[in-house]
Parts: C-alpha cells; structure tokens; sequence
C-alpha cells in the first residue's frame, strides 16, 4: 500500500483501485455512451431539416464533455466509477479540481491509443497505477471504500503548518470516527448542509465543554467545526510523533 506524505507532513495510506475495476469501469462509461448515441440518433432521425453543424454538435458533445463534467460534479466518478465503487483523487488524498479532471481528460486520447495498450502500461509500470492523464494531473483512482475510510487529509482542513497553534485543548477527546464524522458533514453539498452543521456545531461544543463565549462570535459554524477537526488532527500527529 503507498504511503503519501502530504505538503502538511500527514501520512495518508492509499489503495489504488485494481486494474479490473478501472477496466470495468470504462467498459461500461462506453456501453452507456453507446447507448446514449443510439438514443440520440433516434432523436435526430425523427427531427428532419437540422443543420449539420448541429447534428454534429448533438453526437460529438456527449463523447468528448461525458469524463470531465462527471468527474468534476460527481466527485471524480463516472457512473462506471460509481458501480465499480472507486473515484478519482489527488495523490496526497485530497479533492482534485476542475484544472486536474480538464488535464486528465486531455491526455485520454493518448493513453487509449493502440486499444488503450499506453494506458494501461502506463498503469502497471506505476507505483500508483497511474495512466499519463493521472501522472500530469498528479491524480490517481482509489478504491472508494478505502477512500472514504483514510485519514483526515490535513489539505482539506489546512492544518498543521510549522506555526500552527490549536484553540481547542478539548479536540483530544475525540475520537477518529468522531473527526471522521465532521470531515464528511463538511463535505456535504446538500441543501440542508447549514442547518446540519449549526447543529453539529452546537453538540460538538457541548460534547467537548467548549462555553459559548470560546467560539460564537468568532467562529460560523463551519469554521468551528473545521477548527475543533484541525487541532485534533494537531493533537493526533504530534501524538503518534
């Protein structure tokens, strides 16, 4: 299993999704891709008089904008990804933005040239099976379950710099299940993600005996709750030194 050092000195252990998961997973992006022009054609059939430069855009647009506007709104998965249970993320475990997706989808013409032969040499030469769209990217595919179970990514919460201090003493009585927990209600993009932080924030100051006079009025809820997860994550390193 790689071991990733992260810019913030934390060790991050990353699985990479097996070469058969990967395979699978863009044998059916390309079934449902399939599908989806067949379906389309169909359409244009029925619709007679269209101008060919829309025709073109009809058919053209769904093959070259299907991997980077699923992986970039769906969390680095394609539907394939999605069933095969793996996504994509930076090497150090961290969320990749559109810059990295827009760079691996650049490449993907070159690494499925000779029947995706250069991807997939690419992949098994790799530390961590990385086709030439990951190692410009500086991403990788993980195993989903892995990724969700890993260490809190110190990149995601900005932590532990050299000059770090930490407000919260009480962070230590967490437990990582616990920080586990306020990483993924973080990263909720859900309609009713305020309303569940405030109440998150609200009982994880209780729970730890934090007075409202240490943190309202200098906090919103989100920050307290990344806050209290950093020094935690503070605590936790130095403690496993």
């Amino acid at each position: 299993m790689p071991k990733i050092i992260t810019s913030h000195y934390v060790r991050i252990d990353q699985d990479p999704a097996p070469l058969s998961n990967r395979i699978w997973a863009v044998v059916i992006d390309i079934a449902l891709l399939f599908a989806c022009e067949i379906l389309l054609f169909f359409l244009v059939e029925e619709s007679k008089g269209l101008p060919d430069w829309f025709v073109i855009t009809v058919f053209v647009t769904p093959l070259l904008s299907y991997n980077v506007l699923m992986e970039t709104f769906f969390h680095g998965q394609t539907v394939g990804k999605m069933m095969l249970k793996t996504r994509v993320t930076m090497v150090d475990g961290s969320s990749p933005g559109l810059s990295a997706f827009l760079l691996r989808w650049l490449l993907y013409p070159v690494d499925i040239m000779f029947f995706g032969c250069v991807g997939l040499f690419s992949m098994l030469v790799t530390q961590h099976r990385q086709r030439l769209g990951d190692l410009a990217a500086g991403t990788m595919v993980v195993k989903l379950e892995q990724y969700n179970r890993r260490r809190i990514s110190l990149d995601e919460f900005n932590f532990v710099d050299s000059d770090y201090q930490p407000m919260y003493q009480q962070a230590r009585q967490l437990t990582e299940a616990d920080v586990e927990l306020l990483r993924h209600a973080l990263a909720d993009r859900s309609f009713s993600r305020s309303d569940r932080i405030r109440e998150l924030a609200i009982a994880l100051a209780t729970k730890l005996g934090i007075p409202d006079d240490d943190w309202v009025g200098y906090h919103t809820n989100e920050s307290f709750v990344a806050q209290v997860a950093s020094d935690w994550g503070y605590y936790d390193l130095n403690d496993i030194g």
